[in-house]
């Protein structure tokens, strides 16, 4: 991969998850040679969730080829790979399609009213969604992908963060390549999918769902040598 890189975060609180988690993504960023960017107040101010601040991402653009944005609840192994020797096409964005493991997220999107993001989103009899629905915790992106994150389109919509993201993929056909569960080990989906999250290279905890078990995890981890 070429150009400059920047491994972005935000993590607003004082969480002692936040800090093991963050403290992993900044030694990632050495390892790979990136820029380590981490917000700890929020700088772009919606009636969302936080997740809005995301939306930084349009900014770093500006300055980065690539930015790889990285939820501050996931845990990054030090075996994890140079991620920008592996995934390099310029006019690709990639990251982790959460329907690789059964249609999990059927759910959510059949929540969702928007009409255009219904349409856009075919399912089957049963009303399991069968397209590509990519979770915006681990994201590596071009600087070509800058409309993805139309933040006036933003405000006014009432998708939050992740849907819209994926609402705007389909929109615009963007190329997108999805990413091994091993760069983004959602602890509910390995258990679901019968992967062992300690084997992935990136490990994501979904916040405070399940207190402890990032810390216990690490401590375990330690002690096999792995973490």
């Amino acid at each position: 991969m070429s150009g400059k890189i920047a491994l972005y975060q935000f993590a607003v609180g004082d969480f002692d998850y936040f800090r093991i988690c963050n403290d992993s993504a900044k030694r990632y960023a050495a390892k790979i040679g990136a820029d380590y960017i981490i917000d700890r107040k929020r700088t772009i101010l919606v009636d969302k969730c936080m997740c809005a601040q995301k939306w930084q991402i349009t900014e770093l653009l500006r300055e980065y080829d690539w930015v790889l944005y990285v939820d501050s609840d996931v845990y990054i192994r030090r075996a994890a790979p140079d991620i920008t020797t592996i995934h390099y096409y310029p006019d690709t964005m990639y990251a982790f399609d959460e329907n690789r493991v059964g249609g999990c997220v059927a759910k959510i999107l059949v929540r969702s009213k928007h009409p255009e993001f219904q349409k856009m989103f075919k399912k089957d009899k049963d009303g399991r969604v069968l397209n590509p629905y990519y979770n915006a915790g681990v994201m590596l992106i071009p600087r070509s992908m800058k409309k993805l994150f139309s933040l006036k389109e933003y405000f006014e919509t009432p998708l939050q963060e992740q849907c819209f993201l994926n609402y705007n993929i389909k929109r615009f056909s963007l190329n997108v390549q999805g990413l091994d569960i091993a760069w983004n080990g959602m602890i509910d989906l390995c258990a679901i999918s019968h992967i062992n999250r300690h084997h992935c290279w990136f490990i994501h905890y979904g916040g405070p769902y399940h207190p402890g078990l990032l810390q216990t995890d690490v401590k375990k981890m330690e002690e096999l040598g792995i973490a």
